[in-house]
């Protein structure tokens, strides 16, 4: 695609209300497409913490953590397997304290969490996100707005470019520099140290210019200077980092409770720290096995980290064990002991069933309300058209996911969908060289050329799926309905990748293609990739089916 205004080259680009088509010439040329259907809407939602609960009997292990929580004097870590009630434990046991004359706070890793704890925690138990935690910080602080850009803007304005011929190139180092600081800003690192930032730049696959890098890795370090300086705009990053770097007064509580500890980074922890007093007590919660973040800059052990810095406060870190799971059948559990030992079902659950087979011989049992899980995109595009072939709802669920093929799909300006396929097949060649250039010179693109190849399967698989002749307006309208649309999940099948599916769970759940395995990955994509599989196993509360044949 190219820009209406200038003629120069369209680049698919993402932002804070959706994905467009922006001019590569920028900022020269500040012509924009927008992605159709890619658009946020914020809608505030109002909570009301209940003025009380009620107190119930627990199992053995909640009742121990319980009393340490109301009568115990250290800090605690609390290893919870999937399915034995993290956030139910945290309720009950801070609704046993003196709240009255105890600060209680509830820190949640995001949004979606923070609203659950709210419709669950006793009035006098504060509940926050990390992010709205930093941000309230910030603004008490000083007079400042939410701008994520902002060490794009101050890219430009530093570092400029030398010729209106480097433009185009400059648009994509200030990305690429805006995308280190805050990978920075995750790990407290301060840029000044070359083989630090390499080692990030490999860890998340950050693709670099390679006639620029030098000049953007030489720019993060008065990139994060200037930024402290300038808080009249502050980013999403920001809000953690600023207030530990700044030394900003925070707010302190008695009783610190963090929920999905497993997910957290450095930043997060020192802020966690920054909350508290020298009488303070940490009540730490999560789960080291399905810890599976690791791309997106969060701690691989994050547990053990939190450990360590409680344990230098001088008081005492007793470890919790919750391992018995109330949502789990005992036969899928079973299966969830190979990667995961200790977990065990409760004695009351179901006996549940776990079968396994070809596609073939167990696609007649897909039911509306089920779901299916797998490791990549690309075969449940191809499953999605086998199951509505045969008059069944489907539902991908991945909605940022989807307007990214959306996205790539309209940019390629194709004609037909032979001539869309043909111009995907360029796109692909175009990514892949530049990778390859890329390991030529030692960088890890193992994970990215996954993730190329699956964003390339679902574009494929759902336009074989279509008439030849169908009209390209058609397709993408089609493919904007299969990924985009919210549809009703209790009416259709529920297609997703394990990833997008950590903290759900369903009575019947489909794991398709557990096979699914990587050559060459580090120790810690390893382990990743272990983790994801006790992911998949455990959302399934009855019924469990390892579609493991590839006969589709």
């Amino acid at each position: 695609m190219n820009c209406t205004k200038c003629g120069n080259a369209m680049a698919f680009r993402s932002g804070r209300f959706g994905n467009f088509w922006g001019c590569t010439n920028y900022p020269k040329c500040k012509n924009t497409i927008a992605v159709k259907g890619s658009g946020k809407i914020l809608v505030k939602k109002e909570v009301e913490q209940p003025d009380s609960i009620t107190l119930v009997k627990g199992s053995d292990q909640q009742e121990k953590l319980w009393d340490y929580i109301r009568n115990g004097s250290g800090h605690a870590v609390v290893h919870a397997c999937p399915g034995t009630g993290k956030t139910f434990s945290l309720v009950q046991g801070t609704a046993r304290c003196d709240l009255k004359s105890q600060s209680v706070v509830y820190f949640a890793f995001n949004n979606s969490i923070r609203d659950e704890m709210l419709e669950k925690a006793p009035k006098g138990v504060t509940v926050l996100g990390l992010n709205q935690f930093g941000h309230r910080i910030c603004t008490k602080a000083f007079k400042t707005r939410l701008d994520d850009n902002k060490y794009y803007k101050l890219f430009n304005e530093l570092f400029p470019a030398e010729s209106a011929d480097q433009n185009k190139m400059q648009y994509y180092c200030a990305l690429k520099a805006k995308e280190l600081v805050s990978l920075c800003q995750s790990y407290m690192v301060d840029g000044t140290n070359e083989e630090e930032l390499s080692d990030i730049i490999q860890r998340h696959e950050v693709r670099m210019p390679k006639d620029n890098s030098s000049k953007i890795i030489s720019a993060i370090p008065k990139l994060l200077e200037e930024g402290k300086k300038r808080t009249g705009t502050i980013t999403f990053s920001d809000q953690l980092w600023l207030p530990v770097v700044l030394d900003l007064p925070t707010p302190q509580f008695d009783l610190i409770t963090i929920d999905e500890a497993q997910d957290l980074n450095k930043v997060q922890h020192l802020l966690v720290v920054r909350s508290m007093h020298k009488n303070s007590r940490v009540i730490v919660v999560g789960d080291e096995n399905q810890a599976i973040y690791a791309f997106r800059g969060a701690d691989t052990d994050s547990m053990a980290s939190m450990a360590f810095m409680l344990e230098v406060t001088g008081k005492d870190v007793e470890h919790f064990p919750l391992t018995k799971t109330w949502r789990c059948g005992k036969k899928i559990v079973e299966l969830a002991k190979e990667y995961v030992p200790e977990i065990e079902a409760h004695e009351n659950n179901p006996e549940g069933d776990v079968l396994s087979g070809m596609l073939s011989d167990v696609e007649d049992q897909f039911l509306p309300g089920d779901m299916v899980l797998c490791r990549m995109n690309g075969p449940l595009v191809t499953l999605g058209y086998r199951l509505m072939k045969q008059g069944k709802k489907v539902h991908f669920q991945g909605k940022k996911f989807g307007e990214e093929l959306l996205g790539i799909a309209q940019g390629l300006d194709a004609d037909s969908i032979n001539d869309l396929l043909i111009k995907l097949s360029s796109y692909e060649d175009g990514r892949l060289d530049k990778l390859a250039e890329k390991e030529k010179i030692g960088g890890n693109v193992k994970m990215q050329k996954i993730d190329l190849q699956d964003r390339m399967d679902c574009l494929r698989a759902f336009l074989i799926g279509l008439p030849e002749d169908m009209p390209i307006n058609e397709v993408l309208s089609k493919m904007e309905k299969f990924f985009c649309d919210s549809q009703d999940e209790k009416d259709s099948i529920t297609l997703t990748s394990i990833h997008r599916a950590k903290g759900r769970e369903r009575d019947r759940v489909f794991y398709f293609k557990p096979e699914i395995s990587f050559d060459g990955l580090s120790e810690e994509d390893e382990r990743q990739e272990r983790n994801l599989k006790f992911v998949a196993i455990t959302r399934a509360k009855k019924f469990l089916c390892m579609v493991t044949a590839n006969d589709e």
